[in-house]
């Protein structure tokens, strides 16, 4: 089973064919394909890839976040639609060819089209030519190559013979006769297609100081009258030898008589005038950077093509023109329509709905169900999943040796032939889904046996068998069935793996007795099976379960380790990121979070979609994954017995003996208490994944009481004040039994939870100054910094407590340390909330000249903010954040001197 190429697999795959210098090992590279790095240095190369790559194609600041926020998108749907496909037994070229075609030809024709629409990327090429793009040449009879159209293109402006041009090329380092002798031999190469140039060549050959006199290009003198220009454009054209139809492929004026009336001078004066800039820009003389980001974009395109050649239709040349022998051409046929349609569609609509309207309309319904489904704007939401369900269905009628199916009619002849066989895949589509759910609408209304017998499509009935709303012994029928039906040993384990799901599936009472004999029955003829490769990493995730179910959770460890390094090959639609999940809690179920140990399987539910929402930080994840350990993951077999937690009971400990001696004020009974358990928990953390410390479990709870009380004491009613009175007498005496804690337990003060946060950083954000005081007293440590790079001080700030920011600055602490993704200090912090005196506080010169990672200063940072402060607050209200008003960010800017 063959596995979609990621993001980072294309990455490297563009530094190929860029031919740019390899930074990393081979075992890097691999790594970075894999998630193997950590997160940190797998974003920083991630960054660094496309740094490259924009910098080799001399991109500029607007081009490059363009197109980092289209990558971004359509990487966000590929993530998507991988997690809902399995590639079954399809081969490496099957999968990678149908994904082109279905997903990225498509994708790339519409972005390209899009990031052309502003301003052309290619302005002074031929107006009626993919330039980047492989195509027939004027014989049809040969795929001519991006290089040679690049050359053509630059030897049509130089208007000089290959023997003249050689001594302008190369710039100062290239004078000598025999340097130049060399570069007419390779400029003559690269023309003819022999041989593909190199990047180093490109900048070699075309410095800025390359001295190229541009003979054939068209630049109308200033100051000229409307009809001399028209009459300069004309005598260019004649020295040119130029027609109408063959200006019809330089310049966008392709309407039928339009350059015949301007050539025979009865055009308007507007359209001559429009002709001669058209013809200005096409002919214009290109500076060198130009000339060398073209020449680069066809090396990458041409590399890129050649090699899809190679590896999807071994045995055919590149040059090879037959598309239904080098089906590349196909793709590229599909990503021009795509193009075309989508520069059409811009024409056509005042608005972007206008436009998507009309370009679904323009649509056939056949195409619009495959090849355009990915782009169609009105099923962005739902698009990766019916895909993914499309391509599902044709990989598993795949044979790994079939040949590649044509899907794009390049010529009027093969239309016929494609669209039918396309329209075929649809209409057994259509069938086998209504004999499903007639099937299905027969078994629950009589025996699946008898009706499941008279079933011979194994797809219909594995359909049927997957219905999780049928009664477990009707899907066991069915699983039967599917056995009985499969052709192969790859279909007969699929009805093995619909059997183990149902088996870990149930709950309570519908678990039978034997149903770890059964698992392992299940295990057993699935490991015994010819295709038991194929399914490696699903079959290890359901062996791991096993173990797990018999209470060996080290076992059940390693298994789910191995199974998350044996999907890196396979394309199980979203398993892996469960097979990651899984990992993930049993490593943090009973063990604090360890971020260099367990952040491997938290990459690979980032990287396979297994996570949601704006809390994302492994932290979080962390937290919830132990919580669907105990919740979901874990069930034992009916004849074990269950485990708990052993925060649970630590926890029951630290909580259940000290609740009565608080509440009665038994002050001497706690001290014996911290006396007697010292060992236990003094200088130590819960075996759990958020590794509290008793100091910080009962801040937690005081807070928590804290916040509920004023609320309570609003919403009881009167017969139950006196509960809330008892309360608040409990939340006076939790306060004092923490400050015996810290009197006792000094070390406390200092311990961290697993997102680095102290006791000091909480009573801080909090804005409890008798808090702080007491931690100062016992030697809290100002200058840890929490998961985020946050010191207590930071706390101090977003908790908008002046007292508090005073009592840690009366302490010295490191005013350098800054948050590690932003580098914001604690003056940044107080700018960013809007805290007028807490920024007079800590206006000190060193915080005032201090810049953090975007290089801005908190005035700086001040100035950007009062540029749109509305818009500033409500980017702080999505994050959640409490903030000052429009007054008191106008006060922190007076404070920092800006009016």
């Amino acid at each position: 089973m063959a596995a979609i190429p990621n993001f980072e697999t294309l990455l490297l795959e563009i530094r190929k064919s860029l031919r740019l210098k390899n930074r990393h090992s081979t075992d890097k590279n691999e790594d970075f394909r894999a998630y193997g790095l950590l997160l940190t240095t797998h974003r920083a190369m991630m960054a660094a890839e496309l740094d490259a790559i924009f910098e080799a194609l001399e991109m500029d600041p607007a081009a490059r976040r363009d197109v980092s926020f289209n990558i971004l998108s359509w990487v966000n749907f590929n993530q998507a639609l991988a997690q809902n496909i399995w590639t079954c037994q399809a081969s490496p070229q099957q999968v990678v060819w149908h994904m082109s075609a279905y997903s990225y030809a498509p994708a790339l024709g519409r972005l390209v089209a899009n990031w052309n629409l502003g301003q052309a990327f290619d302005a002074g090429m031929p107006g009626g030519e993919f330039w980047f793009l492989p195509m027939l040449d004027e014989s049809r009879t040969r795929v001519s190559l991006p290089v040679q159209h690049v050359l053509a293109w630059l030897m049509d402006l130089v208007g000089l013979p290959m023997d003249e041009l050689k001594k302008d090329v190369g710039g100062a380092r290239a004078k000598r006769a025999d340097a130049q002798d060399s570069m007419e031999r390779s400029l003559y190469h690269w023309k003819a297609g022999e041989t593909l140039l190199d990047a180093k060549s490109i900048e070699k050959y075309f410095p800025d100081d390359a001295s190229l006199r541009f003979d054939g290009t068209f630049e109308p003198a200033a100051g000229l009258t409307d009809a001399e220009r028209f009459g300069a454009a004309l005598a260019f054209v004649a020295q040119k030898g130029m027609d109408a139809e063959q200006l019809r492929a330089q310049i966008p004026m392709t309407q039928p008589g339009r350059l015949e009336a301007i050539l025979a001078g009865t055009a308007t004066d507007d359209e001559q005038q429009l002709f001669v800039d058209r013809l200005a820009t096409r002919y214009a003389r290109p500076a060198m950077h130009i000339v060398r980001q073209r020449l680069r974009v066809a090396r990458m395109m041409q590399d890129g093509y050649e090699r899809l050649v190679k590896f999807l239709c071994p045995g055919v040349e590149a040059t090879c023109p037959d598309p239904y022998r080098n089906k590349v051409l196909q793709l590229l046929e599909l990503f021009k329509a795509v193009f075309n349609l989508t520069i059409e569609a811009h024409k056509h609509g005042t608005n972007v709905q206008e436009e998507n309207e009309w370009f679904e309309a323009q649509i056939p319904p056949l195409d619009a169900a495959t090849l355009f489904l990915s782009i169609l704007p009105s099923r962005f939401g739902t698009a990766y999943q019916e895909l993914g369900g499309f391509l599902t269905r044709r990989f598993a009628e795949l044979e790994p040796d079939a040949p590649l199916a044509d899907l794009v009619p390049v010529t009027e002849k093969e239309l016929p032939r494609i669209a039918a066989s396309r329209l075929q895949q649809l209409a057994s589509d259509r069938v086998k889904d209504r004999q499903v759910e007639q099937v299905l609408d027969r078994i629950r209304r009589s025996s699946a046996w008898r009706i499941l017998q008279s079933v011979d499509d194994y797809w219909v009935v594995s359909q049927v068998a997957q219905t999780a709303s049928l009664p477990p012994k009707a899907r066991a029928v069915a699983t039967k069935r599917m056995r009985e039906l499969a052709p192969t040993p790859w279909h007969a384990i699929g009805a093995v793996l619909i059997d183990l799901h149902m088996a870990f599936d149930t709950e309570g009472r519908d678990r039978p007795k034997d149903l770890e004999q059964h698992v392992e029955s299940l295990l057993a003829e699935a490991e015994a099976s010819p295709a038991r490769e194929a399914y490696a990493s699903v079959l290890l995730q359901y062996r791991a379960k096993h173990h797990l179910a018999r209470n060996d959770f080290e076992a059940a460890k390693k298994l789910f380790r191995e199974a998350l390094d044996a999907g890196a090959d396979q394309q199980f639609g979203p398993s892996r990121g469960e097979i990651a999940r899984d990992l993930l809690a049993i490593e943090v179920a009973d063990s604090r979070l360890v971020p260099g140990n367990h952040e491997k399987p938290y990459r690979h539910m980032l990287a396979n979609g297994m996570i949601e929402g704006a809390e994302a930080s492994l932290e979080n994840v962390a937290a919830g994954a132990a919580e669907y350990f105990w919740d979901t993951l874990y069930r034992p077999y009916p004849s074990y017995s269950s485990r708990r937690p052993i925060a649970a009971e630590q926890a029951r400990k630290i909580i259940g003996e000290t609740m009565g001696l608080i509440e009665c004020a038994d002050w001497e009974g706690l001290r014996v208490w911290l006396k007697r358990n010292a060992g236990n928990f003094c200088k130590k953390r819960l075996r759990d994944v958020r590794g509290d410390s008793v100091l910080m479990i009962w801040l937690k709870m005081l807070h928590t009481f804290e916040d509920k009380l004023p609320e309570l004491a609003v919403q009881v009613p009167a017969e139950l004040q006196g509960d809330v009175a008892k309360m608040k007498a409990h939340v006076v005496k939790r306060r004092q039994a923490i400050y015996l804690l810290i009197d006792n337990w000094p070390e406390q003060a200092n311990l961290q939870d697993f997102k680095g946060q102290t006791a000091l950083m909480l009573a801080a954000d909090r804005g409890d100054l008798p808090m702080v005081k007491v931690l100062l007293e016992a030697g809290a440590d100002l200058n840890i910094q929490d998961y985020l790079g946050r010191t207590a001080l930071h706390s101090a700030v977003t908790g908008a407590s002046p007292d508090c920011v005073s009592a840690i600055l009366a302490r010295g602490p490191d005013l350098t340390r800054v948050s590690t993704a932003e580098g914001n200090s604690a003056l940044h912090t107080a700018v960013r909330m809007g805290y007028p005196a807490t920024v007079k506080l800590l206006k000190i010169p060193e915080l005032v000249e201090r810049t953090n990672h975007a290089y801005l200063t908190p005035v700086q940072m001040m100035a950007d903010i009062l540029d749109d402060l509305s818009g500033w607050r409500d980017l702080m209200r999505r994050k959640k954040r409490k903030t000052g008003t429009d007054a008191d960010y106008r006060e922190c800017a007076a404070e920092l001197g800006l009016r």
